[in-house]
């Protein structure tokens, strides 16, 4: 994706993601968002509030000491440390809190938050600072609960949960003080590789609920165990190389959801220069799908012809990976080879070079002895 900071008002632009439950992947979507920010050249500051687990800080200091022990230059973002023997009610963190989101504010792009679970002051107080909330909800029913209650009866609408109230509050306070709203994204995450019946219920309801609470759904993060291997490293889906291999079909898709994940928060815009866009995506290595959104045809062609990626798509995202015929797979860092009908045969397959001359001409040239008249024959036709 071609992407440059959007113009808005000054300071930064505030991520927070949050989620009342556990277990939703909170950390690792908001691990996947600050890479690839800091990719795009943004500055990033990272606040980890959930103070007793502390993944977020944890993923940050392994990808940290991965670049140290490799000699690798991962792109690392500024992590305001946070006490994990700290209240989540106590007026002292509430105020050092607000005082560290100040001390950074003025020097960066962009600032992640990264909430705990349950119902606290200090994750209520980061939800109403968000330009941006991300909501990851696992694809089920249960998850869903967390936004709003679903009644048995098909008469019955739905109520809002205590999330959903607290999240509402938050917004509306946000906008009452400051004059700022706030785009809130629900994430579908882990969902299963197939699609299913509970799958289509979900997103029905989504789709229902979505313009009555405020929010917009994205896809977000399938149930992939690369995810899990990212973790012990401090890597990311755009890291994969970085494991020592050649990325497999799992980590290019994984790279691919995390992109497409990426462009629907919107938190990177288009480019105005187009030069500059090329420029961009040749200074970094070359990616495992390039994407061009443009009403100019001669633009997305020139885009496509000056730059390297595994594929491309012009005016859509993934599309490329569901057309059987053609070739999917990376170049270079992204991977190497390709699926897909004859290409994933071609790919496990080893062309045998073979060559077969006549014995009928077959001069005493070419064998020992090699004497100084036969080299001087052969120099004549060199």
């Amino acid at each position: 994706m071609l992407s440059t900071l959007a113009e808005g008002p000054p300071g930064p632009h505030v991520v927070v993601v949050g989620n009342h439950k556990g277990g939703s992947g909170k950390s690792t979507v908001a691990m996947h968002v600050i890479v690839a920010l800091l990719r795009a050249g943004m500055r990033v500051a990272v606040f980890d509030l959930d103070l007793q687990q502390q993944s977020l800080t944890h993923y940050i200091q392994n990808r940290r000491e991965w670049a140290r022990r490799k000699g690798v230059p991962l792109e690392l973002p500024t992590l305001v440390v946070s006490n994990e023997d700290a209240s989540y009610s106590n007026r002292e963190t509430l105020t050092l809190f607000t005082n560290a989101f100040a001390s950074v504010e003025r020097d960066h792009d962009f600032i992640v938050i990264d909430t705990p679970s349950g119902e606290h002051r200090l994750s209520l107080l980061a939800h109403g600072m968000a330009d941006t909330l991300v909501t990851p909800i696992n694809d089920s029913f249960v998850d869903l609960d967390v936004i709003a209650s679903i009644s048995p009866s098909t008469d019955a609408a739905p109520k809002l949960s205590r999330y959903g109230r607290n999240v509402g509050a938050a917004i509306e306070g946000r906008r009452r003080v400051f004059g700022r709203s706030t785009d809130w994204v629900v994430l579908r995450n882990r969902l299963a590789p197939k699609p299913s019946r509970n799958q289509w219920q979900i997103a029905e309801v989504l789709s229902d609920l979505a313009p009555r609470i405020g929010f917009r759904t994205a896809p977000g993060l399938s149930e992939r165990v690369v995810y899990r291997e990212y973790f012990p490293y401090g890597l990311t889906a755009f890291d994969a190389a970085c494991l020592g291999a050649n990325p497999g079909m799992a980590h290019m898709l994984a790279r691919v959801e995390v992109d497409t994940l990426i462009e629907e928060l919107g938190l990177l815009l288009p480019v105005d220069d187009l030069d500059q866009a090329i420029e961009f995506v040749n200074d970094r290595d070359r990616p495992l799908a390039l994407y061009v959104f443009s009403r100019r045809t001669d633009a997305a062609r020139d885009v496509i012809a000056r730059t390297s990626s595994g594929g491309a798509c012009v005016n859509a995202t993934m599309f490329h990976v569901a057309v059987p015929a053609l070739p999917f797979g990376g170049v270079g860092p992204s991977g190497m080879g390709a699926y897909h009908g004859r290409a994933s045969f071609d790919t496990f397959s080893h062309a045998k070079s073979v060559l077969t001359r006549s014995t009928r001409v077959d001069p005493k040239l070419g064998y020992p002895p090699y004497t100084s008249r036969k080299d001087r024959i052969i120099r004549r036709f060199l």
